[in-house]
C-alpha cells in the first residue's frame, strides 16, 4: 500500500483563513525556494491576487511570477458573474 505522493504545494493570495493578509514577495520566494528543494510545484489561487496588488500598490506578477502556476478568480474582486483565469506551463 503506497500512500499519496505530495506533487504540489499551495498558497492562496490573499489568505481567507489568515485574515485577508497578503504574501510577501519575500515570503513567496521563501516558499518557493523550500518546495523545489523538495520536488514539488509551487501554486497560488489567486483568488484575490488584484487585491492584494492594489493594496500592496505592485502589478500582480509580483507575487505571482515565483510559483510555478496561477488562478485568478474572475467574480472575486472584479465582480465578473462567473469565469477564471489558470496561468502556468502548457505540461
Amino acid at each position: 500500500h503506497r500512500s499519496p505522493c505530495s506533487r504540489v504545494v499551495t498558497i492562496e493570495q490573499t489568505t481567507n483563513r489568515g485574515g485577508g493578509r497578503i504574501w510577501t514577495r519575500a515570503g513567496i520566494a521563501e516558499l518557493a525556494a523550500l518546495s523545489r528543494a523538495h520536488g514539488l510545484a509551487l501554486h497560488m489561487d489567486g483568488a484575490r491576487l488584484l487585491n492584494a496588488a492594489v493594496a500592496a500598490n505592485k502589478p500582480a506578477a509580483t507575487f505571482s511570477q515565483l510559483c510555478d502556476s496561477a488562478w485568478i478568480d474572475l467574480s472575486k474582486g472584479l465582480g465578473c458573474p462567473f469565469g477564471v483565469v489558470l496561468a502556468g506551463p502548457a505540461q
